[in-house]
């Protein structure tokens, strides 16, 4: 690709003012301010001691940098934005509270913990119908942060006895608050804003998104027209299998009615078959599942 398509797939991610703003200055040392403030009131009232302290405070911070990759496998080609937030105010933070919520990213039912598994759990459904998979468009950006700061207060407050830390619900949601409402970049020399959704690149959001996705699936299966006969998920990939009187379309718009900014697409099995992450899904002539390793059209096999 030549540098002036490069530019432009970029600028055109940039250019959306729904998503992105410029800003007219660095906010790095306005932040590190307020964050080393509340991080000495949790020190002297014995919420964090003081090796904790010390290791939740980038010391020297920079900005966060963004860095474009280009997915080829997709047509037409697209660019994705990817920020690096390594050193920056919130980084050790949001490190620490990633550890300390982790137990909160695994309790979906939808839940799978690699190919293997998936592939286990479905080989045994019987008479399979359609196989579909719906994908959240643009996940990260998109996840309402109020929303979901709420969800995550609730499952904070339940599971709080059982985690190692003195922090108090609120402390804990006021810091999971300044790490994912740092959504500051530098592109080329310029301030960035993203001016919702969550930070590409920080720790925290990968589980972030996790827990208003399991909300937002359970919502949506406990009250959808249709009950599928599995339902899988990967982030923000899902796989599903129905029976085969269901029309797809129907979960699918029950799924965009959810929430105004998750938005769902859907693609249908192609001669019984349908790829899901590294999973090629088949459909013998007797409808009994089969799985073989799945590579994007794109792949080199350069490893």
């Amino acid at each position: 690709m030549d540098t002036t398509h490069f530019n432009t797939l970029t600028d055109n991610i940039l250019n959306d003012q729904s998503t992105y703003k410029q800003l007219k200055k660095d906010p790095t040392n306005s932040l590190q301010k307020e964050h080393k403030n509340f991080l000495n009131q949790l020190r002297d009232s014995n919420e964090i001691g003081p090796t904790l302290h010390k290791k939740l405070i980038t010391s020297h911070p920079k900005p966060p940098y963004a860095r474009a990759t280009i997915k080829i496998h997709k047509d037409p080609v697209k660019a994705r934005l990817l920020v690096c937030p390594r050193d920056t105010v919130h980084y050790n933070t949001a490190q620490h509270l990633a550890r300390l919520l982790a137990p909160l990213g695994k309790t979906a039912k939808s839940f799978v913990k690699d190919s293997s598994e998936f592939c286990k759990k479905i080989l045994d459904i019987p008479q399979p119908g359609t196989l579909i998979s719906y994908d959240v468009v643009d996940l990260f950006t998109n996840v309402p942060r109020d929303e979901a700061m709420e969800i995550i207060r609730t499952r904070v407050e339940e599971i709080l006895p059982s985690l190692d830390t003195r922090l108090t619900t609120d402390s804990i949601i006021r810091l999971i608050h300044s790490c994912i409402s740092s959504t500051y970049f530098t592109w080329k020399d310029t301030f960035y804003q993203q001016t919702h959704g969550l930070p590409m690149g920080s720790p925290l959001s990968p589980l972030f998104t996790e827990i208003f996705m399991t909300h937002l699936e359970e919502k949506a299966l406990e009250t959808s027209p249709i009950t599928p006969l599995c339902w899988f998920r990967k982030v923000d990939d899902t796989f599903a299998i129905l029976h085969p009187n269901n029309d797809p379309r129907t979960i699918l718009d029950h799924l965009n009615s959810q929430n105004p900014r998750m938005q769902f697409t859907m693609a249908e099995e192609t001669n019984r078959q349908l790829p899901f992450l590294d999973v090629f899904v088949q459909k013998d002539k007797n409808d009994k599942l089969q799985t073989t390793v799945y590579r994007e059209p794109t792949h080199t096999d350069q490893y």
